[in-house]
Order: structure tokens, then sequence, then C-alpha cells
């Protein structure tokens, strides 16, 4: 009954969200042509007013896919929305592949396309979510019975609000750092942005996974009571974070410059962009330990209704992010605002560990100390022996590039995980364990 409250409501927002940004697209594109602004007759800003009509109901179709996914994370279901994901980039590369064969198109005919398939990739989406909970007996009813129950209302919106102010203060964040970067030159824009691209594999794809795997068994242990198993589901995530997310930020710290350089280089990214990336590379990549960890720190509040922590915690790393961007960047310019980025998240991270530590969570540290100084050890040295590699291979053409880069990687991954192997390292067993849901408490 909560779940069709939930859905009803949604869609009557989203809706009005979506109705009320295609309209205004296409009065801005409207008002651009009889009043003659400037501003709006941009190539870019044209663009995006075409293309924004068409784009808005994916929006919708997400929000929903989603709830949906949270729901089926509470039933252990987890391949299935994460294959949904895929779909995107399935109907993007072929739509890309299909532009490729038609030079004869427009550069505003090709985006139709493409927005097209994504708006297609996001009912597919949707339709996948749908059909996955009928098959769990979960699928919401749709009726006059869905508005009964309102009084459900307030209390969601009261849980939501927090993080839909977090959310919106994040994206606000992130605005400025971009229009601060631009105000440092043409080169710091495209310095962080590709390079953010990099950490976004490590975050987005192992910690946010790793974080919806154990929010299910954050929810079912806080509900329960059972602190000991909470505090040891945390403790586990932790550990994971830094098993995994050492190696990755060292990776990118060492090996930047092969990755950009097969990923990025090209058109309008020069040898001169490349360079200006490093001090970006080398914080970033420092970073992601941290940016992980703060992917299941998180979870860990919202499973036991703390909505109100998270959210002061973030506005605290978001002001200090500010303050640290307007200090830095005139020393160390895109570098400056890489670090302040990173000093502000681990200002979020230590908030939030002592919050637990007040809530009488306290964590096994000598534990999580040993891990991450046996997963710094391992990826230590597996970046010497990838280093070898590197080295011992001159750049060249892209094909040249692309494989040195493929045997750095696999150099680095089968060095890592053997000296893991070496010394005993338990997350390396436990990760497996985690997905397949069969951990044993230690």
């Amino acid at each position: 009954q909560e779940l069709s409250v939930v859905f009803a409501m949604l869609g009557v927002l989203l809706s009005a969200l979506v109705l009320f940004g295609c309209g205004l697209a296409v009065f801005l594109e409207w008002a651009a042509d009889r009043w003659q602004v400037a501003f709006l007759q941009t190539p870019r800003m044209t663009l995006a007013l075409r293309l924004l009509p068409l784009l808005m109901p994916y929006g919708l179709f997400m929000c929903f896919v989603g709830i949906i996914t949270a729901v089926l994370n509470y039933f252990r279901v987890f391949i299935l929305p994460a294959l949904g994901a895929l779909l995107l980039n399935v109907f993007l590369i072929s739509g890309l592949i299909w532009a490729y064969y038609r030079p004869e198109l427009s550069e505003l005919e090709q985006l139709r396309q493409l927005g097209k398939l994504v708006l297609w990739s996001g009912a597919a989406q949707l339709l996948l979510m749908l059909i996955v909970m009928a098959w769990k007996g979960v699928l919401p009813t749709f009726g006059r019975a869905a508005w009964r129950d309102v009084g459900i209302i307030p209390k969601l919106w009261k849980m939501a609000l927090p993080g839909l102010i977090g959310g919106i203060a994040l994206q606000m964040s992130f605005l400025v750092d971009r229009l601060l970067a631009v105000y440092l030159g043409p080169q710091a824009v495209p310095a962080l942005t590709y390079v953010d691209r990099l950490i976004d594999l490590p975050i987005g794809v192992f910690a946010i996974a790793l974080g919806q795997v154990l929010m299910t068994s954050l929810v079912r242990s806080a509900t329960a009571g059972n602190m000991t198993d909470f505090r040891q589901d945390l403790e586990l995530g932790l550990r994971q974070v830094l098993f995994w997310g050492v190696p990755m930020g060292l990776g990118i710290v060492f090996f930047y410059e092969p990755l950009l350089q097969v990923l990025c280089l090209g058109g309008r990214y020069t040898v001169s962009d490349l360079a200006s990336a490093r001090m970006v590379a080398c914080f970033y990549g420092l970073g992601i330990p941290v940016f992980c960890a703060l992917k299941v720190l998180v979870p860990g509040f919202y499973a036991r209704k703390r909505m109100l922590l998270p959210l002061y915690a973030s506005l605290t790393a978001i002001a200090l992010n500010l303050g640290l961007n307007l200090s830095l960047m005139w020393h160390l310019q895109q570098g400056g605002l890489a670090l302040a980025t990173v000093l502000s998240s681990l200002a979020h991270a230590a908030i939030l560990l002592r919050a637990l530590r007040r809530d009488d969570i306290r964590l096994a540290w000598s534990r999580i100390g040993k891990a991450a100084g046996r997963s710094l050890l391992a990826a230590l040295l597996a970046s010497g022996a990838s280093g070898a590699v590197l080295y011992g291979m001159p750049s060249g053409d892209l094909w040249l590039n692309a494989l040195r880069l493929g045997l750095i990687l696999m150099v680095f991954g089968a060095a890592y995980l053997g000296v893991s192997a070496l010394l005993k390292s338990p997350e390396l067993w436990e990760f497996g364990a985690i997905f397949r849901r069969r951990l044993k408490r230690s």
C-alpha cells in the first residue's frame, strides 16, 4: 500500500516537472527568436533547448527506476537492476556506430537520434524493472486505493527532504567548482572533467554497488536492533572500499597519463591538456578511498533513519570546499580545486565517523588499519611491476598505446591480487561472499 502511494505521488510530481521543463524549453526557444536574446541563441544553448523536451521524460523514467531498484535490493535482487543500467550504454553505443556511418546527417539530427535512443533506453529499463517487480510479487496497484493512505506522505517527505536538500547543495557546489575552473582558463575544465570520469569507475561501479548491497543488510540489522551485526557490516564495507579503493587511487596517480592518452587524447584534447591534468589526477586519485568510504558511511545513517546528520555533514563539507577552492586555486590552479574536494570529503567522512562513535557504534580500527596497510603495500608493489611495462614499451599510435595500457592494467591487477593473496587479505575472499550473500560473520 505504501509503495502504491509513493508511485502515485511521485508520478504526479515528476510528470508536472517534466511538463514544466519541456514547456520552459519551448518558450525560451520561441523567446530567443522573437526578442533576439543573444545568450539564448548561442549554438550550445540552441541545441540544449531543442533537445531538452526529448530528454526530460528520461528523468521521469530514471526516478522510477531508482525507486524500484531500492525496493528490489531490499528483497535481495541485485543483478537484474544492475544489468538494466547497461541498456543506456548499449543504446548509445549502437547509436554512435550508426551515426558514424551516416556522415550526411547534420549535428542536430545526429543528436536528435541519440536523444531518442536515450529515451528508449529509459523506457526499456523501467519496463524491465516492472517485470522484475511483478515476478517478485511486489508490483504496486494503481487506483483509488493508492490515494487513501495519504498520511504516509508527510512521513516520507520528512525522511526524503534532507537528502533532497543535500543533493541540491551538492549539485550547486559542483556547478561552482566548474565556474571557478572556467575562470582559471580553458585547460582547467577538461582537466577536471576527464579525470573526474576516471574516478567515476571505482566510485560509480564499485563503491555505489557495494553500498547498495550493504544497505539491505544494514536496514535489517538496524530494524531488528542488532547493532553488533550493524557494526560488523559497516566495518566490512569500509575494509572493502579500502581494499579496492587504494589500488584504484594509486593506479590513477601513477598511470593517469596512459589512461587519458588512450581515452581522451585527440581532437580538441591536446598534449598540453594532458599535462595540465597531472595535479588533478594526483589529488583525485589519493581521494578515491575517501570518496568510496562516504558511499558506505552515509547508508549507515539512512538505515537508522538518521537523515539530518548526513545533511549537516554534507553542508559543512560543501562550505569548507568553497572556502578551500578560493584559497588553493590561486597557487595550485585546477589542482587546488581537486585538493579542496578531497579535503572537504575527508572532513565529511570525519564528521560521520565521529557521529558513529557518539552513537556508541565503535568500529574495530585495528582491523581497518591493517586492511589499509596491506592494500597500500600490495598496490605499491603492483605499481612498480606495472611501471616496468610502462617504461619498457614506447608510446606510439592509438592502437599501440591501447595495447600498452591493457598490459599495464593486466600486470597491475594480477600483481595486486597475487600480493594480496600472499598477504592473506581476508577482503579478497569476502568480496565474492558479499555478492553471493554467504558471508559468515566473524
